[in-house]
């Protein structure tokens, strides 16, 4: 418990223990650090296909007459994530989750969290922060998890950037509700159930192939069933507020 004594012009908190005084003081510096360190910059890519990606929401949504909302099938999910240069597997064991949830108060967050399962199971370990990142917001995040900050410096730089680029794709499709992912740790040599996509490199999570990867594989990411939902975007005054500096 504490109270705050006020004296003219300053006001000075008082508590009823020492410990008290210290945890306070201590969550003080940390807010102090967080505002001195640099706020870090979006990164550009040049290759996202805006206009399809915003043509296959719209035309997705304009089908939900009883339900304003919808869950992308598996197939219109790979082609949104496609146009922002996301390629995905087949489903099964994933090393991390990726998540995109639309707060009502804070708006679009993202998460990267551990434990549990992909489809359906809470991971026991989450962190958040709220959108668009920056490089900077990116590598905190990463650094936050401890199964995230102990990848590899290839793996990690690959979790970067799906990080970053679900969010230029929240930040241009703000009707992205709701996503989940599975981020998968690809060890050097291994066997990938992939299938060809409509260019080299893209993976569909349907009609799973064999295929043998000998040597350094990135890593890849995993899309289930009910992966992606969409809802019509209504913008609140709150949700404009996206950082407290």
């Amino acid at each position: 418990r504490h109270v705050i004594i006020n004296h003219g012009d300053h006001a000075v908190p008082s508590f009823d223990f020492p410990e008290s005084a210290a945890l306070a003081l201590a969550r003080v510096a940390r807010y102090a650090e967080w505002r001195r360190r640099p706020e870090g910059n979006p990164r550009l890519f040049g290759d996202f296909e805006r206009a399809p990606a915003r043509q296959l929401v719209e035309s997705m949504l304009s089908g939900t007459d009883d339900d304003p909302a919808c869950w992308l099938d598996g197939s219109a999910t790979t082609r949104l994530l496609g146009y922002y240069g996301i390629a995905a597997v087949a489903p099964g064991n994933v090393d991390l989750v990726v998540e995109v949830i639309l707060d009502p108060l804070f708006g679009h967050l993202v998460a990267v969290g551990t434990g549990g399962g992909f489809a359906g199971g809470a991971p026991a370990e989450r962190e958040f922060r709220s959108l668009p990142l920056t490089d900077v917001d990116a590598e905190d995040l990463i650094g936050a998890v401890p199964r995230a900050a102990a990848l590899g410096a290839a793996d990690r730089q690959g979790l970067e950037d799906l990080l970053l680029r679900l969010s230029r794709l929240v930040e241009d499709l703000p009707e992205v509700a709701e996503l989940h992912l599975g981020f998968v740790v690809a060890p050097a040599t291994r066997v990938v159930a992939a299938a060809g996509g409509p260019s080299p490199g893209a993976l569909s999570p349907t009609a799973p192939t064999a295929e043998l990867s000998a040597g350094p594989s990135p890593p890849q990411v995993v899309v289930g069933a009910d992966a992606v939902r969409l809802a019509p975007w209504r913008l609140r005054p709150e949700r404009a507020v996206r950082r407290l500096r």
